[in-house]
């Protein structure tokens, strides 16, 4: 027998139900309780807050796992993510400034329009993020901008020593091989003969590394 469920609108076993149990989430700093209630994980209890309208700001969250979590706009202002698994999190849109970050796994995590002013992304796996209209201003451990061209986001993103990222649409390559040849190739495979992307793209890559220099 199973029922709906009201977290996500799909269907859970009797099971699944038994298995929630009391969780809270802590501030970092205060010990004070952000939200409590009971939840099958952390991630279940993020989300549950998330939709609650419950702020996160200073959540203690180091090393969670919020895999695949829904935190669109969440108030994540001074969270303690720091090691946390983020991989493929919707993050669209978060607020996430000054929160720490370092060593997180943002692996294709979508950031479109998210807020990480002063946030610390020292170590952070970034590897495929979407960080299209990301606020990165005062960010730690990157070098990155961000901004949309023909019908797709691009950014460059270059991280400690490591050889710079430039990502436009699906399509993300080390910068240094963001040749002419490359280019005129994916134009003509994304852009159906689009005569102005050539042009805009190359003068896209130039700038890119202009910011990385």
């Amino acid at each position: 027998m199973r029922r709906r469920g009201a977290d996500r609108g799909h269907a859970v076993s009797y099971s699944d139900a038994e298995a929630l149990r009391p969780s809270e989430i802590l501030h970092r700093h205060t010990g004070a309780v952000l939200w409590s209630g009971q939840a099958r994980d952390m991630r279940h209890a993020v989300e549950l807050a998330r939709r609650a309208g419950a702020t996160l700001r200073g959540a203690d969250l180091v090393g969670a796992t919020l895999r695949d979590a829904d935190l669109r706009g969440a108030d994540l202002v001074g969270a303690n993510l720091r090691g946390a698994n983020l991989r493929g999190a919707n993050l669209r849109g978060a607020t996430l400034w000054g929160a720490n970050l370092g060593g997180a796994d943002l692996h294709e995590a979508t950031l479109w329009g998210a807020n990480l002013r002063g946030a610390d992304l020292s170590r952070a796996k970034l590897s495929g993020a979407r960080l299209w209209g990301a606020n990165l201003g005062g960010a730690n451990g990157i070098v990155a901008a961000t901004g949309h061209c023909g019908k797709c986001g691009w950014h460059v993103l270059q991280q400690g020593d490591a050889a710079p990222v430039f990502r436009y649409g699906c399509e993300v390559h080390d910068l240094a091989l963001w040749t002419p040849e490359l280019i005129a190739h994916l134009c003509w495979k994304h852009a159906e003969g689009d005569a102005k992307l050539p042009a805009l793209l190359t003068a896209l890559v130039a700038m890119a590394r202009e910011v990385v220099r």
